[in-house]
């Protein structure tokens, strides 16, 4: 199992690009017991289905991410979506910032 990659997608904001430097050649994985008790809140939760278009470098990056965690790919999107809507990864401001100008042109047009 190699972790050595270099993503060919560009980041999107600093903390992203902070991410992709993280060197993940030394993670451990959490021994199964531990990651099924971290994991199971989460899969006590009701799941749906849903259909995302992400470009093919994302999801092999996240693949390659996933395993260096061992964890499914699909699970570590989830458990990094959950964080961010938690507010975990959210700066409310800029996301306001963002919304008002989105807002905003949409309205000129």
């Amino acid at each position: 199992m190699s972790t050595d990659y270099e993503p060919d997608f560009t980041p999107l904001d600093d903390e992203e690009g902070e991410l992709a430097e993280i060197d993940f050649s030394t993670v451990v994985p959490y021994p199964d017991e531990a990651r099924e008790a971290m994991l199971a809140p989460f899969r006590a939760d009701p799941k749906r289905n849903v259909t995302l278009r992400l470009s093919e470098s994302l999801i092999e990056a996240l693949r390659k991410r996933a395993d260096a965690e061992g964890l499914p790919y699909q699970t570590l999107a989830m458990l990094v979506l959950r964080k961010y809507v938690s507010s975990a990864y959210l700066d409310r401001e800029a996301v306001r910032e963002v919304a008002k100008t989105f807002y905003a042109a949409g309205k000129e047009t």
